[in-house]
């Protein structure tokens, strides 16, 4: 029986300068994911084909390639190039090689192909290699890039993943004012809210609109505690389906009936002094 992850002979269309290995080596699954054919990669897999078989210096230069296609790299994440160390580590350290043989860093090449929805995707699964090396780029890593351009989209990814953390040594006074003044970007960073385990989300407290003088400051103000109460309630609802609606309705409820009796026992010691 032939070795399902054996080499095979394949037309190579990418470049293949400054890679260290002499020529790429493809096996069926490589195939699969150069050809971007996910159905394909799911036979081979039912049929033994693994990616830790595949050879990683070709993988990592498909990678490249493929960053922005977010079905694949999907899979890929799925069959085993997860955030689990032994796994990625193993078979890709995180990189791919670009053309003329630099490394980057996976969720660097993602953004850099403008592939957000696989950006977040490797972001969500722990991959936190930004670098980038391609010549005549910007010279900062594409984290730091992504504050400093002022890519709202691109720093709400990072925020929801915890990646946005930088040294205090730093100046940080435009970072600090862009959170403070969007709360809702940072929610799942700070683990949902205060009202994670409550009965419902509070409406906001909208300020009244001048006529004249402040309105339009006032009225961003006011859209943006709207903008918060949406994403607060989202998240809200996102979490209770989560955890389980009526598991959770019966965790609050528990909570309540401990807070009570928290809340009658201290006022009993109160009344003692």
């Amino acid at each position: 029986m032939n070795d399902i992850n054996a080499k095979i002979k394949y037309d190579w269309k990418y470049s293949w300068e400054g890679v260290s290995e002499k020529s790429p080596t493809v096996n069926l699954l490589l195939k699969a994911i150069i050809e971007h054919d996910i159905a394909q990669a799911d036979y081979l897999y039912t049929q033994g084909a693994e990616l830790e078989k595949c050879d990683r210096t070709t993988l990592q230069r498909i990678l490249f390639e493929v960053m922005d296609d977010y079905k694949i790299v999907k899979w890929l994440i799925d069959h085993g190039m997860s955030n689990k160390k032994v796994d990625y580590e193993k078979i890709t350290n995180g990189e791919c090689v670009s053309t003329s043989g630099y490394v980057w860093g996976l969720p660097a090449r993602a953004y850099y192909m403008g592939a957000y929805d696989v950006f977040n995707l490797l972001c969500s699964n722990g991959f936190s290699n930004f670098n980038w090396y391609e010549e005549n780029w910007n010279s900062e890593d594409a984290d730091k890039y992504i504050i400093h351009k002022g890519d709202e989209k691109g720093l709400k990814i990072l925020l929801e993943n915890g990646y946005a953390d930088w040294p205090t040594w730093k100046n940080n006074h435009d970072y600090e004012m862009y959170v403070l003044n969007r709360p809702q970007v940072r929610r799942k960073t700070n683990g949902l809210d205060a009202f994670r385990f409550k009965d419902y989300i509070p409406k906001p407290e909208l300020e009244d609109v001048p006529l004249l003088f402040g309105r339009k400051e006032v009225q961003r103000r006011n859209e943006r505690r709207i903008e918060d109460y949406d994403d607060r309630t989202r998240a809200y609802s996102e979490f209770e389906n989560w955890f389980g609606v009526n598991q959770f309705r019966k965790y609050v409820k528990e909570l309540s009936d401990q807070n009570k009796i928290l809340g009658q026992a201290m006022m009993e010691i109160s009344s003692k002094w």
